[in-house]
């Protein structure tokens, strides 16, 4: 029985992310500063199909919370609130075929993120954050373990585009990008 990860083929990612916001702007009109966003590190899934032996479409998908604070006010930092949201994606990878235990690929595919929840800060009125759709890069490897398990890492950049935080006491717009580096386990099927 094969063990190589060829067409027709499934191999299933669970890593721990590491997601930091960067090259961030905003804007926040009246008392200034901007948005700031902390790095937080959560679970993630993917799923790769191989189409052929070399490409593979990668769905994933997962829930996360990020905090939102503006920093260098006219009043000083504080706090704004947090937002979940559920971002779904799609991903076109090339896997390159080096050696039979070593998979490097390269990727490119889109992601559509909703906000699900907004939860304001104490004395911060409530405020409602866009949906957007993003392009994401992705590298990675998978290197074989024994018999069907693979130990991967990859490296996700994600183009966001523009968009806006607004509600009763102010409206702003936010422009970033998102790099998601990822270690974990792959098990293929």
């Amino acid at each position: 029985m094969s063990h190589d990860i060829n067409e027709g083929k499934w191999l299933v990612r669970v890593m721990a992310l590491d997601i930091r916001q960067t090259n961030v702007r905003s804007e926040v009109p009246d008392i200034g500063g901007k948005i700031d966003i902390p790095p937080i590190i959560q679970p993630g899934l993917d799923i790769s199909y191989f189409v052929t032996d070399h490409w593979a479409v990668e769905f994933q998908g997962g829930i996360a919370k990020n905090d939102y604070r503006i920093a260098g006010s006219a009043i000083g930092d504080f706090d704004i609130g947090s937002v979940e949201t559920l971002s779904l994606g799609l991903t076109l990878q090339y896997h390159f075929r080096p050696t039979p235990n070593l998979k490097p690929y390269l990727g490119v595919g889109l992601i559509h993120t909703r906000t699900r929840a907004v939860k304001p800060a104490d004395n911060i009125p409530d405020f409602d954050v866009e949906d957007i759709n993003s392009v994401v890069l992705n590298a990675g490897v998978d290197y074989r373990l024994s018999g069907n398990w693979f130990a991967s890492a990859s490296l996700r950049y994600i183009l966001i585009p523009t968009y806006r935080a607004n509600g009763e006491a102010f409206d702003t717009e936010v422009k970033l990008n998102a790099l998601a580096s990822g270690i974990g386990l792959s098990y293929r099927f």
